[in-house]
């Protein structure tokens, strides 16, 4: 689960800095992409699935890998969410109401995610990232549509 924690870490500083006019869309697109180019790159020698090296990340300096791959977790998310008119930002906020008091781990988490955006986008991409030894393939494109 800390590659879920230090994703949306990295992730949501980006979107925050970007809703609140400190950074410029472009901006926004470009500092995800140059953090997603890193991890793309360590991804070449730390390919191990990522729950496995995020348990080791400090060891075997993977920092870039693990935190990068988890903000593209929920940059893929976002990107799934839109199909329904929802962000990651709104389903975070719903779960800060209803939730976040109670103590959880990730995978309750993630299902509690599912349940406040009606829908099973946060599990399904969560069994793909958990054990993923490669990086997702997020375009600027796709990235410049958050």
């Amino acid at each position: 689960g800390f590659w879920l924690s230090e994703g949306f870490a990295s992730y949501m500083q980006n979107v925050i800095m970007r809703d609140s006019g400190i950074i410029t869309q472009p901006q926004f697109v470009q500092r995800l992409n140059a953090g997603f180019d890193r991890a793309r790159l360590q991804t070449r020698t730390k390919n191990q699935p990522l729950d496995k090296l995020s348990a080791d990340m400090w060891r075997q300096r993977a920092q870039q890998r693990v935190y990068w791959t988890g903000a593209a977790f929920f940059a893929q998310a976002d990107l799934e969410l839109q199909k329904q008119g929802l962000t990651v930002a709104g389903i975070i906020k719903q779960y800060q109401v209803c939730c976040r008091p109670a103590r959880s781990n990730a995978k309750t988490f993630i299902k509690e995610l599912d349940k406040l955006s009606g829908s099973s986008v946060f599990s399904t991409l969560y069994a793909k990232y958990n054990t993923r030894t490669d990086f997702p393939d997020i375009s600027k494109e796709q990235l410049n549509t958050l």
